[in-house]
């Protein structure tokens, strides 16, 4: 087994340039500070024994595959997403011969997420939909998906554009109209889905959130389809809101700081996951982590450097100082494991204990790949945490 050397790549995650492209159409990320309603949990350094990282899995031997997009554990099987292909493996320890590449899945295109649910795989990419069935592939190309999953009878992706719905009655897939969330941020732009699968969807957006009654959708549904109701109702339906924390937007050609209506610690929404045991929700953003228990909101963020404007519309860096200690607000995913959030971010594996709400980090002084982390999977019968970076995957034993 080969260890991956550490590989310089693109910072497809934060770009300046587009940064400022948003500020100025009033996106613009969330602000750090939280409303109230919401906490900001102080923590510290964690002083116990660090788990590490025992293997390490090299993908394949070119480097532009290394860069882990998504990941996804069912089936005694790890399915690995990269800016190009599908890959799995069932072996554990992991020998590079035993990664399969799957090229009918996406060919020669980006994994955007991976998603397994009864057994079944859902894989959304730049070009399209993906899933396994009757040992072969079947694909729709419905253009870019940043995540698809199913819900109740139909499926839901979050598209650059908004929301497309696969309904199991029409075999077609429809596109939900979602209006924005305030006058200053325009963007339809839809990057994650959560659901508990029974009573509420949750979706991520470049700017802020959208919450979905699934009894109420269901209802509405049923008045379109007999007549009873029209399309453009689902935007004033009682079953939809938005909501979106403190932001920056143009005001007059100044910059105006506005409140959001939800302690959402960011606005620019990576990942949701939901917690059934805990019936609560996981927003991960690109200012930090918000966490949704029955209606209590809890955030945590790192310290490091912002992209902030002043008064006069003027592009500045500042270091905020968060409750993390990690240099880096940014979040791209989470599981939870025996009171233990682990988090990808930029600057390597963050673990939160939340016995004491300290914390602690992972890098490449504990053997991973690369502090670029960017997605997780767990392996809840061997206890093995999957960490994929921007030069392969890392394994940890809990």
């Amino acid at each position: 087994m080969k260890r991956n050397t550490v590989i310089s790549f693109k910072d497809i995650f934060t770009n300046h340039t587009f940064l400022v492209a948003v500020l100025i159409s009033g996106y613009m990320l969330g602000l750090s500070g939280c409303l109230p309603g919401g906490e900001d949990v102080s923590t510290t350094s964690q002083n116990g024994i660090k788990s590490k990282v025992y293997e390490t899995i090299q993908i394949t031997e070119n480097e532009s595959d290394e860069y882990v997009t998504a990941l996804a554990y069912g089936n005694n099987t790890l399915w690995i997403g990269t800016e190009h292909y599908v890959y799995s493996t069932e072996a554990v320890p992991v020998d590079d011969r035993f990664v399969k590449k799957h090229e009918d899945a996406l060919y020669d295109s980006k994994v955007n997420s991976i998603h397994i649910q009864n057994g079944q795989l859902f894989i959304a990419g730049f070009e399209g939909y993906s899933t396994y069935k009757n040992k072969s592939w079947v694909r729709q190309p419905i253009g870019n998906s940043n995540e698809i999953i199913p819900v109740g009878n139909e499926l839901w992706s979050a598209t650059n554009s908004g929301i497309e719905i696969l309904r199991a009655n029409s075999g077609d897939w429809r596109k939900l109209p979602v209006a924005s969330a305030t006058e200053f941020s325009p963007t339809k732009q839809m990057q994650a889905i959560g659901t508990d699968g029974k009573e509420t969807l949750w979706i991520g957006t470049l700017f802020g959130l959208h919450r979905l009654d699934l009894s109420g959708y269901t209802n509405f549904m049923e008045q379109l389809t007999s007549g009873n109701a029209k399309q453009g109702q689902v935007d004033n339906s009682h079953f939809w809101k938005r909501l979106y924390g403190d932001y920056q937007s143009p005001m007059g050609g100044m910059i105006g700081n506005e409140q959001g209506n939800c302690p959402l610690v960011g606005n620019n929404v990576q990942k949701i996951r939901y917690d059934k045991i805990k019936d609560r929700y996981f927003f991960c953003t690109k200012n930090g982590l918000s966490i949704l228990t029955k209606g209590k909101w809890t955030s945590f963020k790192g310290t490091g450097s912002h992209l902030v404007a002043n008064s006069n519309g003027e592009m500045t860096r500042e270091e905020r100082k968060g409750n993390l200690d990690i240099p880096t607000s940014e979040i791209y995913d989470i599981i939870t494991v025996d009171d233990k959030l682990y988090l990808a971010t930029r600057s390597g594996l963050a673990i939160l204990y939340e016995k004491d709400n300290t914390s602690t980090l992972l890098t490449l002084n504990d053997g991973l790949p690369s502090n670029d982390v960017t997605s997780l999977a767990f392996d809840e019968t061997r206890k093995i945490l999957f960490v994929g970076t921007a030069s392969g995957i890392g394994l940890i034993k809990l």
